[in-house]
This record gives C-alpha cells, structure tokens and sequence, in this order.
C-alpha cells in the first residue's frame, strides 16, 4: 500500500488507544491543502462528515482491508460513494475538520467490509502495509522512518 501522504510527518503512532496513524504538521501552512491519495485501489463506501472525526473517506480494498482518512477539508473530496479510486489517486485535502488540535490526516485500517466504530479489535496497524514511494519525502522530526 502505498503511503497516504507525499510529506511524511508521522506526529501520532497507532498504539492501544489510537487506531490509526496521524500525519501533520504544527504549522498550518505546511498542511493545509496537502493532497491525500489512495492507498490501494478499491471502492468508496464511506464519505460523511462525523463529530469527532470530521470529514471521513473510507475505502474498501480487495485484498480484505478498508483504509479510512479523517479530519479531511471541507468540500476537498474527489470522490463519492460508489467511485472506484486506483492506487495513488487523490481523493481529498489535508484538512482540521472534527476533533483536533492542527492539520493532519488519520489513517487507519480495518480488517473487514466495513468499519464498525465499536468494534476496535478489527483495527490493525497500518505502518507495515504501507510503503514508501520515489516522490515521498521524510520530514526530519517524524516518529516513524522504517516505511518499507
């Protein structure tokens, strides 16, 4: 799978009580309009707005795994439910929307169809599915550099 983000600044790891990994930024200008791709091909299944996790984009993929982007901007998605989407398109903006203290994108995977927010035992680390591309670039300060 390839990496969500082209300026790699990991600023939250997946860990027990964090299901996913946070790319961001401290500074606004550094994040806002970053561009969110694809990190599989699949179809859309999910693009809502929610409370906490602001403007959401699912993606179903074939290989059994549903990845999920948060906090996206407003109005900046590219895509709707039901579009099929290829490896490396991109579907929306790095935003702040929902619940958050700054710019970044969550990225989680789920195991399954489909995400079911109370069922946490599905949620898998992303950091050893995700790879590392020619155009990617590593910011000194992140907390994960062992992309493969």
């Amino acid at each position: 799978m390839k990496l969500p983000v082209n300026d790699i600044n990991v600023r939250q790891k997946y860990s027990k009580n964090h299901k996913g990994i946070d790319f961001g930024f401290n500074s606004a200008s550094l994040g806002k309009n970053q561009p969110i791709y694809a990190t599989e091909d699949g179809v859309v299944i999910y693009n809502r707005y929610q409370i906490t996790g602001g403007y959401v984009i699912q993606i179903r993929h074939d290989n059994g795994y549903v990845s999920e982007y948060g906090h996206l901007k407003k109005n900046s998605q590219l895509v709707r439910e039901g579009h099929k989407v290829k490896k490396g398109q991109q579907i929306a903006s790095m935003g702040n929307s929902g619940m958050v203290t700054g710019y970044h994108l969550h990225y989680g995977l789920y195991k399954g169809d489909s995400i079911n927010y109370k069922d946490k035992s599905k949620y898998v680390d992303p950091t050893p599915f995700l790879c590392k591309y020619d155009n990617q670039q590593y910011r000194s300060n992140s907390l994960i550099k062992n992309f493969p």
